[in-house]
């Protein structure tokens, strides 16, 4: 059992990040339309809608919350990053598309900035090495 002390600090800790997933609908992007969203790519899933459909789903974090969006402009820009890279997402709107649909368009843009290297420097600051 945790020492006193130990739960007093624990009742008077800052509330950090959202950690439970969500999906980033349509309209949540549209209440962030033209502002740059910075996040961590966290790779990318086969999923299902709740209908049983397919679609491909990319992950991230940001500093606020870790989402899931699926819309298919968006999974296409990131699918080949690596897994911790850091992008820039600014959703653009959207515009009819083929199939009678809107079709929701982004600007991504990758960071010089990843988990990885921010791993590994804080590693280098501790002296840690893998061996």
């Amino acid at each position: 059992i945790p020492a006193e002390a130990i739960m007093n600090r624990l009742v008077d800790a800052e509330t950090g990040m959202e950690m439970t997933t969500s999906y980033r609908t349509k309209e949540e992007w549209a209440e962030l339309k033209n502002q740059p969203i910075r996040c961590f790519f966290m790779g990318v899933e086969d999923a299902e809608t709740s209908e049983g459909n397919p679609f491909r789903a990319a992950s991230f974090i940001s500093g606020e919350k870790v989402f899931v969006a699926g819309q298919k402009v968006l999974v296409d820009a990131v699918e080949n990053l690596p897994v911790g890279q850091g992008v820039e997402i600014t959703y653009l709107g959207d515009k009819k598309n083929q199939k009678g649909g809107r079709t929701l368009l982004f600007s991504v843009k990758r960071l010089k900035v990843s988990i990885s290297e921010q791993l590994q420097a804080a590693e280098a600051e501790e002296g840690v090495t893998h061996e």
